[in-house]
């Protein structure tokens, strides 16, 4: 009787049990930041976390944070997944920021901005590495905004009072009370509404792709009935720039999916014109003060840029510039900030934070459009809600709070996760979502072409029929890879 060969009883610590077993612990570390951008996303939405710190700075928040890195590590990513193009202007933010904060203020306000950046760098690095992950954050995303939109949709029809209402639809009111004739303005789980509507901006588009790539008829009529109650949400704010930012931002939304198509690169091509010129328009208004007139914010810019004397080099501090404008005397409430994100991070980290904050969203929406126009859905989520921020942020500063502003850096981070590391340009799209993760390009084995490898218990080859092979889980990195795992797979 012939003595069996040895490769036709593998032990049971042959390679494709070894690879088997890799696969699950992989899969279960990238759990851990799933989760911790699940907890930091639904911190944004409800304020679900205590802010209270468990031991010095150390909080619960950055706990999570740390210990989703941990994880993410140890299930083999590597630096290149969190590189990205943004990273020198969020090296110059971080610095003028602390040089700022080191001459006029205490650290509490660097300490956020480093927890914002490593969240950022977190939804990089997972969104790259676990492909689970396109699928699972527009989901979330879709669960975060639907929160404070039905809690604002219940204060206007309770008639709660939320000490901010319009007359009509658009007429300012200054009345600390709700009287008949005035309508309510939703704040939903923030402050005032104008927080609302930014952070409905930023993450409405997200939560609309489910709605978008779903194939099932249910899943399609409530994802997209839960989408649209978000820009309803955004209208029950009533804030002008707001309404004014959902139109903008639907409009680039359309015309970046219309670029896609063979009639549309015309368009593609006159978008980056148009755009010049548009920014360049915005400037001269800003700075002619037509945009401060028309907004109602002319007193807060013309009060920013006289607390710039004598600071234009590292500003008034963090968090500092409300009380700089306070300080050189006006009528009516105080200010927390300039009512425009650029301003007030010129205000108060000065010219290196302000050209730092521009370069970074001017990247964010470069990207977003470059992803867009390559045929991501993250990329065209991420340029219309990019959009209506920037325009929202144009005569108002909602990233001043710190949810919204954990808000844009997750929304940046979704972005930058579809570019090539260092760069804006767009991944291949085979690189955009691997069926199985865990391997490096060179763990790529062919366990076909080793012939002697077969399942445990498989037939030897005098069997009727060829026993099945075990392919090793990997990742398709190169540009050679040949692999049609990458291709996304709609929501079912």
């Amino acid at each position: 009787m012939r003595a069996p060969l040895p490769w036709h009883d593998p032990s049971p610590g042959s390679l494709p049990e070894r690879s088997a077993r890799r696969h699950r612990r992989t899969e279960l570390f990238l759990v851990v930041p799933l989760l911790a951008v699940c907890a930091l996303c639904l911190e944004t939405s409800a304020d679900i976390l205590p802010s209270q710190a468990l031991a010095g700075p150390v909080t619960l928040a950055r706990v999570l944070l740390a210990l989703a890195f941990v994880a993410l590590i140890l299930a083999g990513a590597r630096g290149s997944d969190f590189r990205t193009a943004l990273d020198p202007p969020i090296a110059v933010l971080v610095l003028a920021t602390a040089i700022s904060t080191h001459q006029h203020t205490d650290g509490a306000a660097l300490r956020f901005l480093l927890t914002a950046v490593a969240f950022y760098y977190l939804t990089v690095g997972l969104v790259r590495f676990d492909p689970e992950a396109r699928a699972a954050l527009p989901l979330l995303a879709l669960v975060a905004v639907a929160i404070p939109t039905v809690v604002g949709l219940a204060q206007l029809v309770q008639h709660v009072p939320t000490t901010f209402y319009r007359r009509g639809l658009f007429g300012p009111v200054d009345s600390p009370t709700l009287v008949p004739g005035l309508r309510t303005r939703a704040i939903g789980t923030f402050t005032n509404p104008n927080l609302l509507a930014a952070y409905l901006l930023l993450l409405g588009p997200f939560a609309a792709l489910p709605a978008v790539t779903a194939r099932r008829r249910g899943i399609q009529v409530v994802a997209g009935s839960l989408a649209l109650l978000t820009y309803a949400g955004v209208l029950v704010t009533f804030s002008r720039a707001a309404v004014l930012a959902v139109l903008v931002s639907a409009a680039v939304a359309v015309l970046a999916v219309l670029a896609r198509r063979p009639h549309g690169r015309l368009l593609s091509r006159a978008a980056g014109p148009a755009l010049a010129i548009t920014a360049s328009g915005l400037l001269v208004a800003g700075l002619s003060g037509v945009l401060g007139r028309v907004s109602g914010r002319s007193e807060a810019f013309t009060l920013a840029t006289r607390a710039l004397d004598g600071h234009l080099a590292t500003g008034v501090g963090p968090r500092q510039a409300g009380v700089a404008m306070d300080a050189l005397g006006h009528d009516g409430p105080s200010y927390a900030h300039a009512h425009d994100l650029w301003l007030t991070w010129l205000l108060e980290a000065g010219v290196a934070g302000f050209v730092a904050i521009a370069l970074v969203t001017v990247g964010g929406l470069v990207a977003a459009a470059r992803t867009a126009a390559a045929g991501s859905s993250l990329g065209v989520a991420g340029l219309a809600a990019l959009t209506g921020f920037c325009v929202m942020s144009l005569v108002d500063n909602p990233a001043n709070a710190e949810r919204v502003a954990m808000s844009l850096w997750l929304v940046l981070g979704l972005v930058m996760a579809d570019t090539r590391p260092g760069w804006l340009n767009p991944r291949p799209a085979d690189h955009r979502g691997p069926a199985v993760m865990g391997g490096r390009a060179g763990d790529e084995t062919d366990l076909a072409a080793v012939p002697h490898v077969v399942a445990a218990g498989g037939r030897d080859d005098h069997g009727p029929s060829a026993p099945p092979t075990i392919p090793l889980a990997r990742r398709t990195r190169g540009p050679d890879a040949t692999s049609d795992h990458g291709r996304r797979e709609p929501y079912r």
